[in-house]
């Protein structure tokens, strides 16, 4: 394990949350893996910091579900089971695609612009291998789906399993084949989003949440 931030500044007041926001993002995109011990001496000295701000990153981690915390032990990287898997799936599949179609109803031409430029980024991050940079955009344009679809209540539920749903995000596009997949899922959904086409739109998303469930169940050797 060797996490390096030469960025990371050595006295500042929120040392502990850049030091969690570090941990955080190798968590989410596997660097660090599920059930994958966190040595506290270890990562203060790769970070450049004393263990104390990596203590309170850890704690900051436990309250996100991020990390598992045990008394007289190491902290050690939150695993996802396959009931953890099946119940987002759940929730996903009736949730985003609700939001796919509210979004369809709802969209502003900018909202359709923004998601058309989420797609292009998505598309040359893939031409370049550029697997985090995909998946980061992946998300966003799931984010800026919810956001336009209008309902309050619906984004508060999903955001709040927002670090839930970019882990398994992370973990679905495993390989170059799986990515393109996904692509083509999106572009799916764009074209029924900008068409003003909402039972497209659902179905596309719908689509796309079966196509997540069915490569993690393979993850998970089921």
């Amino acid at each position: 394990m060797n996490l390096k931030n030469d960025n990371l500044p050595q006295r500042k007041p929120n040392l502990s949350v850049q030091v969690y926001q570090t941990l955080k993002k190798a968590i989410m995109d596997n660097t660090l893996k599920p059930g994958e011990p966190l040595l506290e001496r270890q990562l203060a000295e790769s970070l450049g910091v004393s263990r104390t701000p990596v203590r309170e990153a850890f704690k900051l981690l436990a309250m996100d579900g991020l990390v598992k915390l045990v008394p007289n032990r190491e902290a050690e990287v939150a695993d996802i089971s396959i009931m953890d898997v099946k119940e987002i799936i759940q929730i996903r599949s009736r949730l985003e695609t609700l939001a796919a179609r509210l979004c369809t109803d709802n969209a502003t031409p900018d909202d359709i612009g923004r998601i058309g430029d989420r797609i292009s980024a998505m598309e040359e991050s893939l031409k370049n291998s550029d697997y985090l940079g995909y998946l980061t955009n992946d998300l966003g344009m799931h984010s800026i789906i919810l956001a336009c679809s209008g309902n309050l209540r619906l984004e508060a539920i999903l955001k709040s399993l927002g670090n839930q749903i970019s882990r398994l995000t992370y973990l679905s596009v495993g390989d170059v084949e799986q990515a393109k997949e996904s692509l083509g899922h999106h572009r799916r959904i764009f074209q029924a989003i900008s068409s003003k086409d909402p039972e497209g739109a659902e179905k596309a998303m719908a689509e796309h949440i079966e196509s997540i469930r069915e490569h993690l169940y393979r993850r998970f050797g089921l």
